[in-house]
């Protein structure tokens, strides 16, 4: 340990070297873009010798220490191989309330795919969710798969290795569930090792059951795999269902028992082997295009892709009056379709996943001016515009064809006049590109003049020079224009970095981008948007060197202090200590987009600070600092529950602030939702998040730190984030984060509000039973008593402003209800809520909501961990749960 004298101490930790790294990197080494490619597939006497090892280390912990420790995190990567390539857990016992005589636990561990469902959902820890972890590393290393892949292209269902295994063990295809390579070997030592493969995968399946009372305990499990004792019959237990992807569409035609809802493309993309487009362009398209750029910027190859699949989606609009596809299942469908299609011209098999995001194609009322149908564009255009008269004739005329382009970007400037969010401009111009085809056009989308004028589709024909012409005064001014762009930008920041370097010492310039500041002899990176960038001695002197009398608490990421700026202003310094980011170049970037966030609902940066470890900083280290205003009425907790917290006394809230603060949450979520691009998504939306001003005024706190959060790339996570009782079902289990993940932590939010109780409870005196909000709210709806949901304080409560306040507040319930839907699709997103927060569209009826995976009622007699009987909805299979 090493302390740098100001509270702060630096802990590192020496163990043993593992030559042969962790078992990732050779299940995997494939995937892994590492110097692993002469590493041979691992033999099965390896693989049953490296489970014995994991089996045999999990009940030393679980049963040779008091009080027992609870890894929390068992993963292929956390397992270690010697120089015999035996297996060592590691990274056991770090995380203190693994190792409380309490198995409850607040803050998520663990990786999504491993997490057993009671753990991940409800803070249930015990022996066996260990137990789930180390055999679904059991069915990886069987099986060659990973545990959870939501971009499987061979499946129209998510791939979980779970349920994938259990459907083909029911089933009877042994043979499609091993590794190539095991069927291949040799290597044998048992006399029959089919037999004993088939027993670990059973083992496997069954540790991985989602009821725990079916899990047996490790002990078992190492009988069971050293064939001492007989693999019992698994139970029965809910496999995902065909068709069913993680969507937040429009929701199926029924909830329950729906197991046939594979989706079928409604275009036709057989124009795809009619027209003679040109297809040079994609017979050795790059592989590594940044998936993060739009499509039009993925290469010529992508656009002429674009271009070529616009023609259906033009057409489907004249057909259906949509302008995109409805929901997920059927974009996949169609891309699917449409790479069958490509693959006819022997052109590579990944052309569609490469250039495309199957959920571009989704209809969503958030990318050009609130437009999902051609009512809509009539709505906010009127019904005619300059495309209907200008794109109506044969455009392989050169003058119409001038038109037609003009008169669509006459519509674009429009539509983003209305929207009011330039970046919605791409977007906006492809809306205008399929209605000039789809419907202005009287000849059609197929048509030559659509083909090269509004599509800008390479085509082979004879009239060779004619297209070349008019691709060229559609496109060519905007490619030159780009070109010219990107060389003076970089140009610029050539001369922007010479003039710098010449300047060493002479200060920083505020006004734009990133400085380099000079260190010692190591330059660094600063943002300038932030409003000040604080020296660390300013800060010290503000929170008197960071002093025990000014710390406020530990918040997400790090401790948070007051302090008093040399202004008199008061501020509170959060020191980063946990983030997801590498190096300080990428966390200063983080927060230089952090600092350009202005919304009164969110709390603002007024700063930062961040020191190398360099000779001036040698004895404080690589810190990492924020500054934000400091908000003098705390968190929502210690308001809502002053007996839980530091709030003893303070008055129970009034439902005019209630009502003031969910609807500042709603406001601050949505601008973090639909204000920026890419969208951010908070994560870790709860009562402790939520700071209260001088006013009372709700400010959104800990939003934009969480790096995979921000990606517009993927919303796909591999380190969970979050606090159970909180955390959506999907993003929890799965992984999959959408602005819907963080409704359902606001509904829950907004019970907590408007309830008076805590979102989970699994310590109540008098009871066996867990409380959790959202299905006690929901009980108490179904039984007609939804008053009782409401706080007893609330009700005795005169101060109102409106004349029927139970009517709101009981509208605020429900509200909160169908936010926290276990299924993605049935809740609405933040903008939604908020308008039915303030009446401004009714609050639909709320379908019944089915129990998930891991919900305590699916738990067996004798556990504790229980939930009311009263709840009796349908149970919900993984695929329902995640539409």
């Amino acid at each position: 340990m090493k302390d740098y004298g100001d509270g702060e101490i630096q802990r590192y930790l020496a163990n043993d070297y593992m030559p042969n790294g962790n078992l990732n990197r050779h299940l995997f080494f494939s995937l892994e873009n590492q110097n692993v490619i002469e590493m041979k597939p691992l033999t099965w006497p390896q693989r049953k010798s490296i489970i014995l090892d994991v089996a045999k280390g999990l009940p030393y912990l679980h049963y040779g220490v008091k009080p027992a420790i609870h890894h929390r995190d068992i993963k292929a990567t956390n397992i270690l191989l010697d120089s015999d390539m035996r297996a060592r857990v590691a990274d056991f016992g770090l995380v203190k309330q693994s190792r409380e005589g309490s198995h409850l636990t607040k803050r998520v561990a663990g990786t999504h795919g491993y997490l057993a469902p009671e753990y991940a959902l409800y803070g249930q820890l015990s022996e066996k969710s260990d137990a789930y972890s180390f055999e679904v590393v059991v069915l990886e290393m069987m099986c060659g798969r990973k545990a959870l892949d939501l971009s499987s292209s061979q499946s129209e269902c998510t791939f979980f290795i779970r349920d994938w295994a259990w459907s083909l063990v029911k089933a009877e295809k042994w043979e499609e569930l091993f590794y190539a390579s095991l069927l291949e070997s040799r290597g044998f030592t048992n006399t029959n090792p089919r037999e004993v493969m088939d027993r670990f995968v059973l083992v496997g399946i069954l540790c991985a059951h989602v009821m725990v009372a079916s899990r047996p305990t490790i002990l078992d499990a190492l009988k069971m795999l050293e064939g001492d004792i007989e693999v019992p019959v698994i139970p029965d237990q809910s496999i995902c269902a065909d068709g069913n992807s993680f969507t937040a569409s429009a929701p199926p035609a029924s909830t329950t028992n729906n197991t046939n809802t594979t989706s079928t493309c409604p275009m036709d993309l057989g124009y795809v082997l009619r027209i003679p487009w040109t297809t040079s362009y994609c017979h050795n398209p790059p592989q590594n295009i940044n998936t993060s750029t739009p499509t039009a910027n993925r290469g010529q190859c992508c656009q002429t892709l674009l271009s070529l699949f616009g023609i259906a989606l033009s057409q489907h609009l004249k057909a259906s009056t949509l302008f995109n596809l409805p929901d997920l299942p059927t974009s996949i469908s169609c891309l699917s379709d449409f790479q069958s299609k490509l693959n006819s011209f022997s052109l590579p098999s990944n052309l569609t996943s490469l250039c495309f995001d199957p959920l571009q194609f989704v209809i969503t009322p958030n990318v050009c001016a609130s437009i999902e149908s051609t009512r809509d564009w009539f709505a906010k255009l009127g019904p005619s515009t300059v495309l209907d008269t200008a794109c109506r004739p044969d455009l392989t005329d050169l003058t119409f064809c001038d038109a037609c382009v003009a008169a669509g970007f006459q519509v674009q400037t429009d539509l983003i006049a209305i929207d009011g969010n330039k970046n919605h401009s791409t977007d906006c111009f492809y809306f205008s590109i399929l209605y000039a085809a789809g419907i202005a056009n009287e000849f059609g989308p197929e048509s030559a003049g659509s083909l090269s004028c509004i599509f800008g589709l390479p085509v082979e024909t004879g009239s060779g020079s004619a297209y070349k012409k008019h691709l060229a005064l559609v496109f060519g001014l905007t490619g030159a224009g780009v070109a010219v762009l990107v060389m003076s930008c970089l140009l610029g920041l050539y001369f922007w970095w010479d003039r710098k370097w010449r300047k060493k010492g002479e200060g920083f310039d505020r006004g734009s981008g990133f400085d380099l500041e000079e260190s010692g002899s190591t330059p660094r990176m600063r943002p300038n948007a932030v409003s000040i960038w604080f020296k660390i001695d300013e800060l010290e002197k503000a929170t008197d060197n960071f002093s025990q009398k000014n710390f406020i608490g530990r918040g997400g990421f790090g401790m948070v202090y007051k302090g008093m700026l040399s202004d008199g202003s008061i501020v509170a310094v959060k020191h980063v200590i946990e983030s997801d980011f590498q190096g300080n170049a990428e966390f200063c970037n983080e927060v230089e987009i952090i600092s350009n966030l202005k919304h009164r609902n969110l709390v603002p940066l007024r700063g930062c600070c961040v020191t190398d470890d360099n000779e001036e900083n040698e004895e404080r280290g690589d810190q990492r600092y924020l500054v934000y205003d400091y908000m003098p009425n705390g968190n929502l907790d210690d308001h809502l529950f002053p007996s839980s917290r530091g709030g003893i006394g303070k008055q129970p809230l009034t439902w005019p602030q209630r009502k003031s603060i969910i609807l500042d949450v709603a406001k601050g979520l949505a601008y973090l939702h639909y204000g920026v691009k890419p969208a951010i998504y908070h994560r870790d939306i709860k009562l402790t998040n939520i700071l209260l001003d001088a006013d009372m005024k709700a400010r959104v706190a800990d939003f934009g730190l969480a790096k995979q959060s921000r990606e517009g790339q993927s919303h796909l996570t591999t380190r969970v984030a979050g606090t159970h009782g909180y955390l959506a079902p999907e993003y929890a289990l799965y992984g999959q984060l959408t602005e819907k993940s963080d409704v359902y932590s606001f509904g829950v939010v907004v019970l907590e509000i408007m309830c008076g109780r805590k979102a989970l409870d699994m310590s109540l005196s008098g009871s066996p039973r867990a409380f959790l909000i959202t299905d006690w709210a929901w009980s108490l709806v179904k039984a007609g008593k939804i008053e009782k949901a409401i706080d007893k304080s609330l009700l005795k409560d005169e101060d109102f402003t409106n004349s029927n306040p139970r009517a709101i507040m009981e509208r605020f319930v429900l509200v909160g209800i169908l936010c926290a839907h276990v299924m993605v699709a049935l809740r609405p997103t933040i903008m939604d809520a908020l308008k039915m927060l303030e009446g401004d569209i009714e609050v639909p009826a709320i379908p019944d909501r089915p129990m998930p995976l891991g919900h305590p009622s699916c738990y067996g007699d004798g556990n504790t961990f229980s939930i009311s009987p009263a709840l009796s909805g349908p149970r919900l299979h993984t695929g329902d749960m995640l539409r």
